[in-house]
């Protein structure tokens, strides 16, 4: 005889195993570990006979030199984001942002750095109707060592530097009556934007 169904509400659910929380910092040793052994294959590598070969060779090594350093900066930055006092410091920051934030939990966050974009686990803050909106909360811990919208400090300068060198290539290419770009009005003004002292500009420019 058959076993009656059971109804929808009195059906069994099978129950899931909670998983444990990522540990963002022993992905990051590993990832450092796999390009430390590239780099070794790199080194051990075949003897260069072509030009091809050097070229390929000085963009694998690039290439692994600048993920390493990035690695190494999220290494870093990881274990000082799990560590317990500097939580306990940045705290405070979310409690005076003017209204009330709930601690949301861990959740990764991309870093632009001048090593590249590395990627980390922050506690992030937030209201709860505002848990789910991106933008809409923040990273203490960030904020306290000077990251905004993502972004570090010197990279942040750097973009600075870069900006004020274009704008005075820009002034002085219009100095130039030729529209030679490899002069300016003055050798001050190539150390300016960072080209070397050469030959004094012609004389109808002026003293």
């Amino acid at each position: 005889m058959p076993k009656p169904k059971r109804k929808p509400s009195e059906r069994r659910t099978p129950e899931t195993t909670p998983q444990p929380p990522r540990d963002r910092l022993a992905e990051i040793r590993a990832e450092i570990q796999d390009v430390q052994q590239q780099i070794e294959a790199q080194r051990q590598g075949r003897v260069i006979r072509t030009a091809a070969d050097f070229q390929a060779r000085e963009r694998a090594i690039v290439a692994l030199t600048n993920r390493l350093s990035a690695l190494l900066l999220a290494e870093a930055t990881q274990a000082a984001l799990d560590d317990a006092e500097n939580r306990r410091q940045a705290r405070p920051l979310a409690q005076g942002a003017g209204h009330t934030l709930k601690d949301q939990g861990r959740r990764d966050v991309t870093l632009r750095t001048t090593c590249g974009q590395v990627i980390v686990r922050a506690t992030y803050f937030s209201r709860n109707c505002d848990r789910s909106k991106p933008g809409k909360g923040m990273y203490p811990m960030l904020l306290l060592w000077g990251v905004q919208d993502r972004c570090t400090a010197a990279v942040v300068s750097e973009i600075s530097n870069w900006w004020r060198c274009s704008v005075r290539w820009k002034r002085s290419s219009r100095c130039c009556p030729t529209g030679d770009n490899h002069w300016t009005s003055r050798p001050f003004e190539r150390s300016l934007i960072g080209l070397p002292h050469g030959p004094e500009p012609p004389s109808a420019w002026g003293t």
